[in-house]
């Protein structure tokens, strides 16, 4: 067991919007507060369109010394717009995807030395999802691998929320 001190002091946060509904304003409160909890300071937000061309161009704006992104739309294939904005940057992706509900649709690179972490949907809430678990990792400097993120996997399933439905439940027998 081991403890490390939070060496990140800022991030950036990129939000694409697909049209389809506007962003929430909860949703980019939760992502706040769980980067104030590390005593992270979000410098700068940007909302771009859902595209990979504004993705990759708000990447090489952004200044935090971690990125986030958060899709208007669930980042479900690794060649989705999320990952591949970050390839079109010049940056790569390292992960994608995790065996943790929720929090599975995740995706993991780098760009110019900055970690990069595309959050999955499931941020927008304050419940602990499997982000959570890299986002420490990364706010304390650590390198995070695919084995790190596979052996997250054990047990797979987190605590359900009251709010969040029970999908693995079944139906009662009559």
């Amino acid at each position: 067991v081991g403890l490390h001190p939070v060496a990140m002091k800022t991030a950036s946060l990129i939000v694409t919007e697909t049209g389809a509904s506007p962003e929430g304003e909860s949703g980019l409160r939760a992502i706040r507060t769980r980067l104030e909890l590390l005593g992270i300071e979000l410098v700068e937000t940007l909302t771009v369109p859902h595209s990979i061309a504004p993705i990759s161009e708000a990447i090489g704006k952004v200044q935090g010394e971690m990125i986030l992104i958060l899709t208007g739309s669930a980042t479900s294939d690794p060649f989705d717009v999320g990952p591949e904005g970050l390839r079109s940057a010049g940056g790569q992706v390292a992960r994608f995807g995790m065996p943790v509900d929720p929090g599975n649709l995740l995706f993991l690179g780098e760009f110019s030395g900055r970690s990069v972490l595309g959050l999955p949907g499931c941020a927008r809430s304050p419940a602990l999802n499997g982000a959570d678990w890299v986002l420490e990792r990364l706010a304390c400097g650590l390198t995070v691998t695919n084995d790190d993120i596979a052996g997250m996997g054990v047990g797979g399933l987190l605590k359900e929320i009251p709010q969040r439905p029970q999908p693995r439940r079944g139906k009662p027998k009559k």
